[in-house]
C-alpha cells in the first residue's frame, strides 16, 4: 500500500509561511495525518487522515494508484473567514506547486479542489481542499 500520508506531512510542515499561519504541537506545526486529534492541540490545525478512495490505475507497470485525499483547516471563527481562508490558501499553493515524494516513488498532483467551506464543531471555522494525486511505484 502506497502511503501519501508522509508525502502531505512533509511538504507542508517544510513551509515555513504555513507554519507562522498555525499553532504547534510537539514542537512541531500542528498538521495531522491521523485521528482523533489531541484534546490538547491548539487551533488553528489542519488534518489530513486517511484515502477518500484509493484505486488501481491503469498504467504500464500496474503499480500505479490514483488516490483522493481531503485536506481540511480548522481556526477559531473571528468576524471573519480570512484566518481559516489564508491558511487553506497556503495549503492549495503548497500541493499543486510540485510532485509529492512518497517512500516507495513519486505522487503527480493531478489536481487540487477547493478550499470549501466545512462544517466544523462550534466556535471554529473549517474548510476543505480535495487532493487527487497519480501515485507510480518505482
Amino acid at each position: 500500500m502506497i502511503d501519501v500520508s508522509r508525502a502531505i506531512f512533509d511538504r507542508l510542515t517544510g513551509s515555513p509561511d504555513l507554519a507562522a499561519l498555525i499553532s504547534t504541537y510537539a514542537s512541531a506545526p500542528a498538521i495531522f495525518t491521523a485521528t482523533p486529534i489531541p484534546a490538547d492541540a491548539t487551533y488553528p490545525i489542519i488534518v489530513s487522515s486517511g484515502n477518500v478512495s484509493d484505486s488501481s490505475s491503469d498504467n504500464k507497470t500496474g503499480r500505479g494508484r490514483e488516490i483522493t485525499r481531503d485536506v481540511f483547516v480548522y481556526a477559531e471563527e473571528v468576524s471573519s473567514a480570512s484566518s481559516v481562508e489564508e491558511i487553506a490558501g497556503t495549503v492549495l499553493n503548497l500541493l499543486r506547486v510540485a510532485p509529492l515524494t512518497v517512500p516507495e516513488g513519486i505522487a503527480i498532483v493531478l489536481g487540487v479542489n477547493g478550499p470549501i467551506e466545512v462544517d466544523a464543531p462550534d466556535g471554529f471555522q473549517g474548510r476543505a481542499l480535495t487532493v487527487r494525486l497519480l501515485v507510480e511505484e518505482v
